[in-house]
């Protein structure tokens, strides 16, 4: 009996370790939730990780309030990135909310289709797409931009200046991006929208790109492309970090 116990066990297992594969290499859409429940100074969430890299720029990666913050050095060039690979899709909705702590020299950037990497700081060049909420460039506005990243290297697609929004580092906003496959193998359309937190969402689209193979020609390969998801903080000149939570994906 309990041979037959442990045998069924593994059956079990072994049927749920195929049902996830499978899920990634048939493009099965997935969900994910995260609201960064826990006691202060606990880690992000397992499934969250540092890039594999030599040194990396983050200083801080923890639950402060039931949010998640993360905060690297100070640089021009210091992108501070957590990873999630557990969870993949090719078309996405995303939510989540935020709160800049010194929104005059920092951004904020939530990434799909995301490889794992950062930059050109790991030994696989960081990839994907990206919504970006710069703080640091307007003074008290805020810019909604949409990137790509290809080979470690990020190249902004559009953005548009959210002059009628409040901008403050005692503000929370809610963003929400989408990315989805428009032609096969072509092109992908980017979407995104910002709000303060307790307003209505607005209907329409902020900031929309189609990022095409024909305006873009590296990003084909990131067309029809199954990918995680990456959070990340860049402090321009001066410290400090973001704070995130109620992190919402659906995959179609």
């Amino acid at each position: 009996m309990k041979n037959k116990c442990i045998l069924k066990n593994l059956i079990v297992i072994s049927l749920l370790s195929l049902c996830v594969a499978s899920c990634f290499e048939d493009n099965v859409p997935t969900s994910y939730s995260q609201s960064f429940t826990g006691d202060d100074n606990d880690p992000w969430p397992a499934e969250w990780l540092i890039p594999a890299e030599v040194s990396s720029p983050l200083t801080d990666a923890s639950i402060q309030n039931n949010r998640g913050y993360l905060e690297g050095i100070a640089g021009s060039t210091q992108v501070t990135r957590m990873v999630m690979q557990s969870t993949q899709n090719i078309n996405f909705e995303v939510e989540f909310r935020f709160k800049f702590s010194n929104l005059a020299g920092q951004g904020l950037g939530f990434y799909g289709r995301q490889n794992g990497g950062r930059l050109t700081g790991t030994p696989q060049h960081g990839q994907g797409y990206a919504v970006f909420i710069e703080g640091f460039s307007n003074g008290n506005t805020l810019n909604l931009e949409l990137w790509h990243e290809l080979d470690g290297v990020e190249t902004r697609e559009t953005r548009q200046r959210m002059s009628s929004l409040v901008a403050s580092n005692n503000s929370i906003y809610r963003v929400k991006f989408r990315v989805e496959q428009t032609v096969p193998g072509v092109s992908t359309t980017l979407r995104a929208k910002i709000w303060l937190e307790g307003e209505s969402e607005p209907a329409a689209w902020d900031v929309t790109s189609l990022s095409s193979t024909a305006q873009f020609p590296g990003v084909g390969v990131l067309q029809d492309l199954t990918g995680g998801f990456a959070v990340d903080v860049y402090n321009e000149s001066q410290t400090g970090g973001i704070y995130i939570d109620d992190i919402e994906i659906t995959g179609f």
